[in-house]
C-alpha cells in the first residue's frame, strides 16, 4: 500500500488539474457564448432602430385635394377642404375641374417649412415636413375665398395663422377661412 500512495496522490493530482482544466474551459465557453449573444442582441437592436426608420417611411400617407369649380361648401373650393395629416406625409392637389392651381399662402405656414406654388391646371405634391397649420389658395379665385387649411400633428402656429387670416380680402365667402381654421384642433 506505501507504494500506491506516491501513485494514487499524483493521480488525484492530475485528476485535480484536469477538474480544474475542464472548469476552466466551461467558463470560457460560457463566456464566448455570453459575449456573441450580447454581439447579435446589438445587431438585432441596430436592425430593429433601422426597420423602424424605414418603416416610418413606408407608413406616411399620401392625401388627395381635389380643385373644383363646385362642392359641398359652395363654388370655388377645395375638397377637403380642412385636412388632417402626420408629418411626413404627402399631399397632391388634383386639378378636378381647369383653371385652379395650388399655392401656400406667405406668412400661413409654420416657420422653416417649405412653401410651394403650383401651376395653372397642373398636379402638385407637396411633403408636409413640419408640424403646424398650412394654409393653402387658388391664385385666379383667392379673391372667391378659395382657400383650404392642413393640420399636420399638432396646430402649433395656429394663433398666428388665425391673426394673418384677418389681413385677407374676400369678395365672397368672407367667413370661410375663419369657419376652416375653427377646425383646426
Amino acid at each position: 500500500m506505501e507504494k500506491i500512495r506516491p501513485f494514487v496522490k499524483f493521480f488525484n493530482t492530475l485528476t485535480e488539474i484536469n477538474f480544474s482544466k475542464i472548469i476552466i474551459l466551461e467558463v470560457y465557453l460560457m463566456y464566448t457564448q455570453a459575449r456573441q449573444e450580447n454581439i447579435m442582441k446589438k445587431y438585432l437592436m441596430a436592425f430593429v432602430v433601422a426597420l423602424s426608420f424605414t418603416s416610418l417611411s413606408c407608413i406616411a400617407a399620401e392625401h388627395k385635394v381635389k380643385m373644383l369649380n363646385n362642392g359641398a361648401d359652395g363654388s370655388m373650393v377645395f375638397e377637403p377642404a380642412v385636412l388632417k395629416v402626420a408629418v411626413g406625409d404627402t399631399v397632391t392637389f388634383l386639378p378636378t375641374n381647369p383653371g385652379h392651381n395650388s399655392v401656400s399662402v406667405s406668412g400661413m405656414i409654420p416657420n422653416g417649412a417649405k412653401s410651394w406654388a403650383g401651376n395653372l391646371n397642373k398636379e402638385i405634391s407637396v411633403k408636409i415636413e413640419k408640424e403646424g397649420v398650412y394654409v393653402y389658395q387658388c391664385t385666379p379665385h383667392v379673391v372667391l375665398a378659395m382657400v383650404g387649411v392642413i393640420v399636420a400633428g399638432n396646430p402649433t402656429n395656429l394663433d398666428a395663422v388665425k391673426k394673418a387670416a384677418t389681413k385677407m380680402n374676400f369678395v365672397m365667402n368672407k367667413e370661410r377661412l375663419s369657419g376652416y381654421l375653427a377646425k383646426a384642433k
